[in-house]
């Protein structure tokens, strides 16, 4: 029985913090977990689509998955730099002390 109960706990515990971390996901990067949920959907549908094509459905695949990398990598980026201030396009932050 004692089992039982850890075991029922523990799995609790372990969807718990899975969905936690996926919803911390969406609320603080919406527009680009929408896309990555996209990108997945596009992703899927190219797999059961049939292989004649030239090798450009492969290709497609492939940058799809380039996509959800660069995708991940931006979401990771934003959230270990917080705070930092956002600069018009083709402003470049002063890096005065190395002008010294």
């Amino acid at each position: 029985m004692k089992i039982k109960k850890l075991a029922a706990v523990t799995l609790t515990a372990i969807i718990t913090v899975s969905l936690t971390a996926i919803s911390a996901s969406a609320l603080d990067q919406p527009n680009m977990t929408a896309a990555r949920n996209d990108l997945n959907k596009a992703e899927n549908s190219l797999r059961k689509a049939t292989a004649d094509k030239g090798g450009h459905r492969n290709r497609a695949l492939n940058l799809i998955s380039q996509a959800i990398a660069e995708i991940n990598r931006g979401i990771s980026f934003d959230r270990a730099t917080p705070n930092r201030p956002i600069l018009p396009r083709g402003r470049r932050r002063n890096n005065s002390h190395f002008d010294k």
